[in-house]
């Protein structure tokens, strides 16, 4: 796609959550095309993936009372923008002791919750 059509369709989804938004109501906008962000699951990937807290027996190895969030953490979920946020949730659980991964919401539920704040 052109970065027009990116452009437009981003602003289609903008204009979905947000009724009333136009193209005058963009300052500015740029596509970010990064080649790398496509993830490339390999055989015996999560077996490396270290976990954001080292449990006792851990044959992942680690160290005690450091805390570990990112994409490349063993999240259950690939190495994406999704798994690094769910990372965050797992590793403030473990250093706090509570809360976790919140329950997954449909996109548009979220959306519609966030616009009546």
């Amino acid at each position: 796609m052109s970065k027009d059509e990116i452009t437009a369709r981003v602003l289609a989804d903008i204009a979905w959550a947000i009724p009333g938004v136009t193209r005058d109501d963009i300052a500015w906008s740029r596509p970010v095309l990064e080649k790398r962000a496509t993830f490339a699951s390999t055989p015996g990937i999560d077996a490396i993936r270290p976990r954001a807290r080292v449990e006792a027996g851990d044959l992942k190895g680690g160290v005690a009372n450091l805390f570990l969030a990112g994409e490349w953490t063993d999240t259950g979920w690939p190495s994406t923008m999704e798994g690094a946020a769910r990372s965050g949730f797992a590793a403030a659980a473990a250093c706090t002791g509570s809360g976790g991964v919140a329950a997954d919401l449909p996109a548009a539920s979220l959306v519609r919750l966030a616009r009546c704040l």
